[in-house]
């Protein structure tokens, strides 16, 4: 795929090169740079987390909480641990497709409510971390995905 992007990328700045000239090529190609690269960059990541604690919400739509301590490299070199607060936002995900749904969230809550004083695969995918203050995050939902024949925890806080 990348190989396309890039033989792509450069079809179209020799095609700019030629119409345009070279004055107005060091722009045009930032800007061919910076979208190939942030599609590139698309995606998520998750780490191998110690869950010390989980705080259920006592009714749907309350926050929960979970403090998750990083057991090698964290998200941040300032944060060995971290709060995250959340609720399932159900306005923010009507009509969204996957990987957000009510369902998903309450598997991923299931999933991690077992997993008290257990290591666990935690990550973010799509901006899924709002940083509030300190090490403390806000998450929109969860959901529960197979990576590598093991589950993984996923945080979104924006559509993808």
């Amino acid at each position: 795929m990348y190989v396309a992007q890039l033989h792509f990328t450069q079809t179209l700045t020799a095609k700019i090169a030629g119409e345009l000239g070279v004055k107005f090529m060091k722009p045009i190609v930032t800007i061919i740079l910076f979208f190939t690269c942030a599609n590139a960059y698309s995606g998520g990541e998750y780490y191998d987390v110690f869950l010390s604690e989980y705080v259920e919400p006592f009714e749907e739509g309350n926050e929960f909480h979970l403090v998750l301590n990083f057991t090698g490299e964290g998200m941040s070199k300032k944060c060995s641990s971290i709060l995250l607060k959340g609720t399932y936002d159900k306005e923010y995900w009507a009509g969204y497709k996957r990987p957000m749904s009510l369902s998903g969230h309450s598997e991923a809550m299931d999933y991690l409510s077992g997993k008290v004083g257990s290591k666990v695969k935690f990550g973010q995918i799509g901006r899924g971390l709002k940083k509030l203050h300190g090490c403390t995050y806000l998450s929109r939902g969860l959901f529960l995905e197979q990576h590598s024949n093991e589950p993984v925890v996923f945080s979104v806080h924006e559509k993808i």
